[in-house]
């Protein structure tokens, strides 16, 4: 009930007129229920009174086509509102998303909440069950207790009688809806996965593997295997349901007979009442209609409040960065300094930066490089406060990057990472990423990585879309068109730091040559951090970290690295020696 509450809170403060409207509604559809009930008593009153009888016939049918008109049009504008509701919560969805700490992005457990409420917001659509039940539930509760009310005046006795009639109906309903409680929190995790698995095999990019691999046999016999434990779930819910259907079932009808009886008995003492027995007959069994419809949806209503609450767990989540945004503005950029760091990611238990320190000059030019899991990566993160470091400081000029104002600090570095990423802008907005931007500033940047005629010759050049599933007129690169867009993007932005975390790795040897034989030009009067595994480039670098196991085992310029570590020159040599025997092979062919 209190999640209930809660639900109906966040709805108040995302629109305030939809709980009144949806009230108001729920009332004019109880009317015109209850008026659609005793036409047949209003009928036989006209007949008994020719005289008032087309009055009466003409108001009975305004005062129902306007409760009609009335509820329609509510339940129109009650939808449109449903709708918005629906899209602020995805759009609250979305910024909870972006909004995250990243050590939040990167935690598995935040990762499966996530992938719940997304499920549940876009694919289940829980919340739209949600409003339909409160909305079924309260019609159905106030026609309960307006019809109650209404045989009360004519037979007040009757009461006693209906509540003791209907009890078993109540009890085994409610008996039913916990059953039905219990199979919703086992149901929802498989039903997500059923759809998440579906969703994957659709995706673009598996498509290739499906076909040379033939993995949609795989795909579908997970999919089929989830199917099986969904069946299983449902025909073992529905064995313990039964009994309680068919027992409720049994009771409405006898239930119904019951208090036709009654009243007809009662009707009959005097002088038999038509009208009464009519009313009786036309309300009885919508009575005992309501009240399984109230337990239904009340206990739907509990089943799917409960399979929305990753919804409202993921939103709940803290979206406050645990770093600090600090208090130094922007200044000029002259050190960064790794001060004795060390760092663990959070659920695990290794160390991945083990007592680091080193220094950064305004300008130089530093390649990074070493082992698999030797963190360079890591390194990266923690200078771009995604992370602070378990001890040990970062400093910009002796200040430590935490105490820095973070949009400040930001503003200073430029990144490349490893998987960057495009999204559905144009061109240029994607390189700007923002509406308005410099044309020509671009496009000389374009033209320093080798790009400048393949966006030359689009028809919309720069303002071309690069999401061919949303915008007909789009484009599509190769990956390596886009690592050189992602070039331009951290070109075009002209801070004074620049990281580049694998930036050729999806360049062919001959652009890859053009892009290193620019390098030079393009990092002009800027610091640059350059993570590769292309040890070639490291001669292009100032100075060379070398990382090993997350410790530093080397920093220095790249021939005297070459010379005194055994390391350093076994990776540069294992690297050289493969691709001189490629020269070679190429040359005897």
């Amino acid at each position: 009930m209190k999640n209930i509450f809660k639900i109906l809170k966040d709805i108040h403060k995302i629109d305030g007129k939809y709980l009144f409207t949806s009230a108001l509604l729920s009332i004019t559809k109880t009317l015109e229920s209850l008026f659609l009930a005793i036409l047949p008593v209003v009928l036989i009153s006209i007949l008994k009174n020719e005289r008032d009888s087309l009055k009466i016939a003409i108001l009975f049918a305004a005062v129902w086509t306007l409760l009609h008109f009335i509820s329609q049009y509510l339940e129109t504008y009650n939808n449109k509102i449903g709708r918005k509701i629906n899209t602020v919560y995805k759009n609250k969805f979305a910024l909870k998303t972006i909004r995250l700490p990243y050590h939040m992005v990167e935690d598995v457990n935040t990762n499966v909440l996530k992938r719940e409420a997304e499920q549940a917001l876009f694919n289940m659509n829980i919340l739209s069950g949600i409003l339909d039940n409160i909305e079924k539930f309260a019609k159905s509760l106030l026609f309960f207790i307006s019809a109650i009310l209404i045989l009360n005046t004519s037979s007040y006795y009757l009461i006693p009688i209906y509540l003791i009639i209907l009890s078993p109906i109540i009890i085994l309903s409610i008996k039913r809806g916990k059953i039905e409680g219990e199979y919703a929190p086992k149901s929802a995790p498989i039903s997500w996965r059923v759809i998440y698995f579906i969703s994957e095999a659709i995706m673009p990019f598996h498509q290739m593997d499906f076909r040379v691999y033939n993995t949609n046999k795989l795909m579908r016999k997970n999919i089929d295997a989830l199917t099986v434990d969904e069946r299983a779930l449902v025909l073992e819910k529905t064995t313990k349901t039964f009994k309680y259907d068919e027992a409720i079932s049994l009771l409405r009808g006898l239930n119904t007979i019951i208090l036709l009886l009654t009243a007809y008995f009662m009707s009959s003492k005097q002088t038999f009442d038509v009208e009464l027995f009519t009313l009786i007959v036309m309300l009885i069994p919508r009575v005992v209609d309501s009240l399984t419809d109230m337990i239904v949806s009340g206990s739907e209503l509990k089943e799917l409040v409960s399979e929305f609450k990753p919804v409202e767990t993921f939103l709940n989540l803290d979206s406050e960065n645990r770093i600090k945004s600090g208090n130094s503005s922007a200044f000029k950029f002259d050190t960064l300094e790794f001060k004795n760091v060390s760092f663990t990611y959070p659920g695990n238990t290794n160390q991945t930066l083990k007592n680091v320190s080193f220094v950064v000059h305004r300008n130089e030019r530093i390649s990074i490089v070493g082992p698999n899991l030797s963190g360079k990566s890591t390194i990266v993160k923690l200078i771009c406060r995604f992370y602070l470091p378990d001890s040990g400081e970062i400093l910009l000029n002796g200040i430590n990057i935490n105490d820095i104002q973070k949009n400040a600090y930001l503003n200073l570095i430029s990144t490349i990472f490893q998987d960057f990423s495009f999204f559905p802008f144009t061109i240029g907005e994607n390189i700007s990423l923002e509406k308005d931007y410099d044309d020509k500033k671009i496009l000389n940047y374009i033209d320093e990585v080798g790009l400048k005629d393949k966006i030359v010759s689009l028809k919309k050049g720069l303002d071309t879309h690069l999401n061919k599933a949303l915008y007909d007129d789009a484009t599509s690169f190769s990956g390596g068109q886009y690592q050189k867009l992602a070039m331009v993007r951290a070109m075009n932005k002209e801070s004074e730091i620049m990281i580049f975390d694998e930036p050729t790795s999806a360049l062919d040897p001959i652009a890859e040559s053009q892009i290193i034989e620019k390098f030079d030009e393009i990092t002009q009067n800027k610091t640059v951090l350059f993570i590769t595994h292309r040890m070639s480039t490291c001669g292009f670098s100032d100075k060379v970290l070398l990382l090993e196991m997350g410790e530093i085992k080397g920093f220095c310029p790249h021939e005297e690295l070459l010379k005194k570590n055994e390391l350093y020159n076994e990776l540069y040599y294992a690297q050289a020696k493969y691709f001189k025997d490629i020269k070679n092979k190429n040359l005897q062919e």
